[in-house]
C-alpha cells in the first residue's frame, strides 16, 4: 500500500499493489474507520481526515480494487476488511484519500502571502513552530525551496516585531548537516529547554513573494499601496488608479472590496523607495 499525489508519505490518494499493478480505492463509505487501518499499516499514526471526489489529491490510473468497506479500524490491512472487489462502477474522480496524523508539511503563517510568514511543521497531527535559535539562511531558503516560494530566504530573522510562539506551542528545533536538502533530512530536537532558552519564532521571506501591504492608514485594510520587490517596499503610481485596480489589491489583502481610492492630495502620507508599477489597467478580477 501506499499514498500518492500528497505533500509525503503519509497524505494522498489510498493505491494497493496487486497482481504487478497498482490499483485505486473508491470512495463510496470511506470513513475515518478505514483510513486509520491506512495509516497504521504504513506506520503514519492515525487518521485526521479522508477525501474522495473533489479533494485535494490527483485522481490515480489503473483499476479499482475495493469499493464499499466497511472497516472496523482494528484491521491489519484493508484487504482483512469487509469491501466489494473490483468494482467497475466506480472511476477514478472517486478515489479515495487521507492526512494521517504523521503527515509531515511545512507553511508560513501570518505574512502577507503564502511565501512569507512564520514557519510552522506538521507533526504528530498537529501545526508547531520552530524556534529562531541557530536558524540561518540556509535553513531559511530549504523552506522556500520546498513550498515552491523560489530558493532563497530574502529576510530570514531580525524582523519588527519578533515572531512569537502559538500559545502552549510545542518548540521543534533543526540541526542539519552540509548534505540535507530539506528539513525531513535535518535532526529534529523538541521542546529542549536549552536549545530553545529566550528564542523566539522562526521566520522567512522567500523572494519567490510577491508582497504587498497598505501603509499610513488606520489600520491593515486602508493606506498607501506598497510593493516588496527585490528587497525594498516600493510605491504604485496613481496615474489611472482606479476601483478595479483597487480591487485587486483588497482581495489580495483578504479586505473584502474596494470602497475608495486615492492618489495624490489624498489622507495617506506619501511612501519612499522605488515607484513600480504606473498606468495599472486591472479588470478587477
Amino acid at each position: 500500500m501506499r499514498l500518492a499525489g500528497g505533500s509525503d508519505r503519509c497524505a494522498g490518494r489510498v493505491e494497493l499493489w496487486r497482481s504487478g499493478r497498482w490499483g485505486t480505492v473508491c470512495d463510496d463509505h470511506w470513513d475515518l474507520q478505514d483510513a486509520d487501518v491506512v495509516c497504521t499499516q504504513l506506520g503514519c499514526g492515525y487518521a485526521l481526515s479522508v477525501t474522495g471526489q473533489g479533494g485535494p489529491f490527483p485522481p490515480g490510473r489503473g483499476p479499482v480494487y475495493l469499493d464499499d468497506l466497511n472497516c472496523t479500524g482494528k484491521e491489519d490491512n484493508l484487504w482483512s476488511c469487509p469491501a466489494v472487489v473490483d468494482e467497475s462502477d466506480c472511476g477514478h474522480k472517486e478515489d479515495a484519500g487521507v492526512t494521517c496524523s504523521e503527515m509531515r508539511a511545512v507553511r508560513l503563517t501570518g505574512g502577507l502571502d503564502r511565501c512569507s510568514g512564520r514557519v510552522e511543521i506538521h507533526r504528530n497531527g498537529s501545526w508547531v513552530s520552530v524556534c529562531d535559535n541557530c536558524w540561518n539562511e540556509r535553513l531559511a531558503s530549504m523552506v522556500c525551496t520546498m513550498l515552491e516560494c523560489g530558493t532563497e530566504a530574502i529576510q530570514f530573522s531580525q524582523f519588527v516585531p519578533p515572531l512569537d510562539y502559538n500559545k502552549n506551542d510545542t518548540q521543534w528545533y533543526y540541526s542539519c548537516s552540509s548534505n540535507a536538502q530539506n528539513l525531513w533530512q535535518c535532526r529534529e530536537i523538541i521542546n529542549n529547554p536549552h536549545l530553545c532558552k529566550n528564542s523566539k519564532a522562526s521566520g522567512v521571506i522567500c523572494n519567490g513573494h510577491q508582497a504587498m501591504r497598505l501603509a499610513g492608514g488606520s489600520d491593515r485594510c486602508a493606506g498607501r499601496v506598497e510593493l516588496w520587490r527585490s528587497g525594498r517596499w516600493g510605491t504604485v503610481c496613481d496615474d489611472h488608479w482606479d476601483l478595479q485596480d483597487a480591487d485587486v489589491v483588497c482581495a489580495q489583502l483578504g479586505c473584502g472590496y474596494a470602497l475608495s481610492v486615492t492618489g495624490q492630495g489624498g489622507p495617506f502620507p506619501p511612501g519612499r523607495g522605488p515607484v513600480y508599477l504606473d498606468d495599472l489597467n486591472c479588470t478587477g478580477k
